[in-house]
């Protein structure tokens, strides 16, 4: 925030609004595109950095994707469930 010299709640919030999310939309735009149309999740590994005559010219990360199919007859205990509930607690760690 320091380098945009923002300085105020409001400034920030225009900042985030104008400058970073359209930025930070792009780039899920962009793995969006290369993405086979059957999937419909992936990962993002560790970013490196490239350089050209000393200058960081932009950042790469391999991309994998995925195809998810989620079991929506089965319902996902709830955590406070878990904390709540020693015995069902012990089962899952077994």
């Amino acid at each position: 925030m320091r380098l945009n010299k923002i300085n105020t709640i409001e400034d920030a919030n225009k900042f985030l609004k104008e400058v970073f999310m359209p930025k930070f939309n792009r780039q899920f735009n962009e793995v969006k595109r290369i993405a086979p149309p059957e999937a419909n999740a992936y990962t993002v590994g560790d970013f490196e950095i490239e350089w050209k005559d000393g200058n960081p010219t932009h950042h790469v990360a391999p991309v994998t994707f995925y195809k998810i199919e989620v079991d929506t007859t089965q319902r996902l205990v709830r955590m406070e469930d878990i904390y709540r509930d020693f015995d069902l607690m012990m089962s899952l760690i077994d």
